[in-house]
């Protein structure tokens, strides 16, 4: 076998004669057998030739300028994945980017997303129009940002769908990117734009009232454009986004107890007339975790949050009674409730035993979902769990004094984010900025998910 390889090596047509005999996985099982085999298929010209003689593998600009960016021999596997994907191929696209099929290709095989997109846009895109055209490249421009940080591209699409349908949620998408990029004028430009084409898109009057917040520091117009999006939230998810974000906005800008208390009693009590709660997606439970530490660690008023507290356990019973139909995020921040009230039983208690056995059900919640989503995707909120679970270690089973000097990198991991917030909630800022320069190492992005901590459940979320 290895004297033919050897007359077809560098042989260009040779090369053109074996082609039509060979394909893409022919040559990849032979290089498996063969080192002779091996050493060809590490000739280059001739995946590209093989590009070439395989039929609709390049079929417009976008599929190549993918084969461009990846090379040929990756390309080309990239291809007969797509083709053996029946599923993938035969999904109407509008209806397809709404799939879970769609979501759990983006996180278990992005790189088979970025070839369907590819040739999605060359193929299917120039035959649509109007809103499903810009709803499918939105949702192109998602994938492209989040999964590979095409931020010029991400940018196109969506400028793109902004031809087909002038919509506040492409502007809104548009401000969000611009943000990210750190170009803060053009954000607000987008955000201006969105709210002008409709000022009850609460998504975009919200994420425009935490940016006038965070990023330009007008707190009287943040506080405007929080109450106008609560004013105009016709359905639950989108009333506990607000009271979440606001909850924050008068507890840590405004340093108004009160308003915070009412914001989130409000919020609380709306918990009781919803009616759906899988429409929520665990913002309930997201909700009630938040009152719940705001009421022991601001108010000190454990025998209230107990109470809140025992609720999240009665959801727990509940979601264990629909027999493995528990939502991922709803499991999720139930698994923080848990680990959260343990923390606050040793803050306010020192009953350590009531705590361990709340830190046990979170494990028992953990491994439960664990069982029922073997292949659940990494989300912000699981990154915050990992820092409660790195707290209730500390403050649960090794009993830490809250007040003492913090030394040792595991208190940093898990005791700072927490002691900080406590430092600046009693007005010791310089001591607060002290701990969390230490835990953080930079703060020029400190509003970033990835520093969420345990101690309160803020995690910068983008409302959608």
């Amino acid at each position: 076998m290895a004297n033919p390889v050897g007359q077809v090596w560098g042989n260009d047509h040779l090369v053109g004669e074996l082609l039509p005999f060979l394909d893409a996985t022919s040559l990849g099982r032979a290089e498996c057998v063969c080192v002779a085999w091996r050493r060809l298929s590490t000739d280059l010209a001739l995946w590209s030739r093989l590009c070439l003689a395989t039929p609709r593998c390049v079929v417009g600009p976008a599929s190549q300028g993918l084969h461009d960016s990846v090379g040929s021999k990756r390309y080309i596997q990239l291809v007969m994945s797509r083709r053996r994907h029946h599923l993938l191929r035969r999904h109407d696209l509008r209806a397809l980017v709404d799939s879970d099929l769609w979501t759990r290709l983006v996180a278990d095989d992005k790189w088979l997303v970025r070839l369907h997109i590819a040739f999605a846009m060359d193929t299917v895109l120039p035959h649509m129009e109007g809103s499903d055209a810009a709803h499918v490249l939105g949702a192109f421009s998602e994938v492209l940002d989040d999964a590979f940080g095409e931020f010029g591209v991400a940018r196109e699409l969506l400028l793109l769908a902004l031809v087909c349908d002038e919509a506040a949620w492409i502007t809104h998408h548009l401000a969000l990117l611009a943000e990210k990029q750190q170009d803060y004028d053009q954000a607000e430009h987008w955000f201006q734009r969105g709210y002008d084409l409709d000022h009850t898109y609460v998504p975009n009057a919200l994420n425009f009232a935490v940016f006038m917040e965070e990023r330009r520091l007008r707190y009287d117009e943040a506080e405007e454009l929080y109450a106008h999006a609560l004013q105009h939230a016709a359905t639950p998810r989108h009333s506990l986004d607000v009271y979440f974000a606001m909850a924050d906005f008068y507890l840590l800008k405004r340093r108004d107890i009160p308003r915070t208390h009412a914001v989130l009693a409000q919020a609380y009590h709306s918990l009781k007339a919803i009616t759906n709660v899988d429409a929520v997606c665990g913002r309930d439970v997201q909700v009630a975790i938040q009152y719940a530490e705001f009421l022991v660690y601001v108010c000190h008023d454990f025998p209230t949050a107990a109470t809140v507290f025992k609720v999240l356990l009665q959801r727990w019973t509940f979601e264990q009674s629909r027999k493995g139909k528990v939502q991922s995020d709803v499991a999720t921040f139930l698994q923080i409730g848990l680990l959260s009230y343990a923390i606050c039983v040793v803050f306010s208690t020192s009953n350590r035993v009531m705590a361990l056995r709340l830190v046990d059900q979170a494990a028992a919640v953990e491994q439960c979902v664990a069982n029922l989503l073997p292949d659940l995707v990494q989300t912000t909120a699981q990154r915050v769990v990992k820092r409660y679970k790195l707290t209730a270690a500390a403050v649960v089973q090794h009993t830490p004094d809250l007040c003492r000097p913090v030394t040792c990198k595991q208190d940093f991991d898990s005791l700072a984010p927490l002691m900080g917030l406590l430092y600046y909630l009693n007005g010791d800022t310089d001591a607060a900025m002290a701990l969390w320069a230490a835990y953080i190492r930079r703060l020029a992005n400190i509003h970033s998910p990835e520093y969420a901590f345990a101690g309160c459940v803020h995690s910068n979320l983008v409302y959608s």
